[in-house]
């Protein structure tokens, strides 16, 4: 996992949080990390999950859009698997995976992360090559059979 490999001071951010799973690891590492969510239900189901693994010191979470409460250049890293399927969301719980047919919701996701991250901190993402965006560099790939995920890293200058 690439999150595994970084060492970087704390705080760490994830944007788009869900249940939580990536913030539990690195938070079981140590490092104080915020998460953020449009959805109750994944927030709740993460404070849960952050106690029963006993990291619930090192995880706090925030009700938000994408990043729009978290603070201007406060996070030494951030990271996110935001929607990035080109097509619109027709159910709610479409919107965790499907970023708008312009990618709107992903783009936005992105935008947050760089604004809250540090100066020259990276700021990891998961992206499809269904999107066709051309950001960052990929650090790992995996090729399925429709698509191609990667987890690519952009940081601010």
């Amino acid at each position: 996992m690439v999150l595994a490999r970084i060492q970087m001071e704390e705080p760490w951010a994830e944007i788009g949080c869900g249940s939580g799973q990536l913030s539990l690891l690195v938070a079981k590492r140590g490092i104080y990390v915020v998460g953020s969510d449009i959805d109750e239900k994944c927030l709740r189901a993460m404070k849960v999950n952050s106690r029963a693994n006993k990291v619930d010191g090192y995880i706090d979470v925030v009700l938000c859009d994408a990043a729009s409460c978290l603070r201007r250049n406060a996070f030494n890293l951030v990271f996110t698997n935001p929607p990035y399927f080109p097509m619109e969301a027709e159910k709610p719980v479409d919107v965790s995976i499907l970023a708008g047919r312009d990618l709107r919701i992903l783009k936005r996701f992105l935008l947050d992360s760089l604004r809250i991250s540090k100066k020259s901190v990276p700021v990891l993402f998961s992206v499809s090559s269904l999107t066709g965006l051309k950001i960052g560099q990929p650090v790992l790939c995996r090729c399925l059979p429709l698509e191609r995920i990667c987890i690519n890293i952009v940081a601010k200058r």
